[in-house]
């Protein structure tokens, strides 16, 4: 799976047609781009078809629309079409199987997938959040975890120079201001998680606008909790005297491990030219 960029953001996983049932019921719309191989690495009487249609039945399932080009309908033919149409029927809220028609984008003078006004109207109808961001665009993307919590993430990829064998040069004009617009959820409680010192304020309400001003080279990773914002994981940590210890930290930490890990050796990491410590990172908790 790739994370692809559109002109409306990051918005798009590139799936191979080989993806499951499981996979694609993620997913509230799914387009067919380019060519197909509809039964690669699948087991007989299977194909990419098969598997739209019982990932729309799936318990639990987001997908609601499948668009396609009308060389996509012609290869499934009309049994096909109509098995896929009949499954998402039985999805609730609008449900259905969409034929795209031809649009050559002006810019590259090629054929697309999908038009870009019909991609901004998805992206406006689907997006968890709207993004802005002035007087300079950024890059951000989310995702929902299995709590129902969502996940937003914004970088100022601007005014950061490395000349060689030197420090980064920030230039700060290249600050930007950037408001996070929740748009079909609420939330109890926001959370930054990366740590890098990027502040945010939000009004009252569980569907109010975070703001948040990024500075060059800066990002922000934020948590919208949708209940109990406590939530721990568990993990067992082993030490060089080959004893264990318990380990509590918040649920959004991952830890790593390596052979040969050496803490005395590796205090911190660096992202986005910045770092800072373990100890720091996990202070205050047990």
């Amino acid at each position: 799976m790739q994370l692809r960029s559109t002109p409306f953001g990051e918005i798009a996983d590139v799936l191979q047609s080989d993806a499951p049932a499981s996979v694609l019921a993620m997913y509230p719309a799914v387009l067919l781009a380019g060519e197909i191989e509809w039964t690669s690495r699948r087991g007989e009487g299977e194909d990419l078809a098969t598997a739209l249609g019982d990932a729309a039945r799936l318990p639990g399932s987001k997908l609601r629309r499948v668009l396609m080009r009308r060389f996509h309908q012609a290869e499934l033919g009309p049994a096909a079409v109509a098995a896929l149409e009949t499954a998402l029927s039985k999805c609730e809220g609008s449900c259905a199987v969409e034929v795209l028609e031809e649009w050559v984008n002006p810019e590259t003078k090629r054929t697309a997938a999908i038009s870009n006004p019909r991609l901004a109207a998805l992206a406006a109808e689907l997006n968890l959040v709207n993004v802005t961001a002035e007087p300079f665009g950024i890059q951000w993307l989310t995702n929902t975890l299995t709590d129902g919590d969502v996940l937003c993430y914004v970088a100022n990829n601007r005014g950061v120079a490395k000349p060689p064998c030197s420090a980064a040069v920030l230039d700060l004009s290249r600050t930007t201001h950037v408001t996070i617009a929740p748009r079909s959820f609420s939330y109890s409680g926001v959370e930054e998680l990366l740590g890098l010192g990027v502040r945010f304020t939000h009004g009252s309400g569980g569907a109010a606008a975070v703001r948040l001003t990024l500075g060059p080279g800066d990002a922000a990773l934020l948590r919208f909790s949708a209940g109990d914002g406590n939530r721990s994981a568990h993990a067992t940590l082993k030490t060089d005297d080959d004893a264990h210890r318990n380990l509590t930290v918040p649920a959004h930490i991952k830890i790593m491990t390596a052979v040969g890990y050496s803490a005395a050796n590796q205090t911190g990491w660096s992202s986005f030219g910045k770092s800072f410590k373990l100890a720091d990172l996990l202070d205050g908790h047990q």
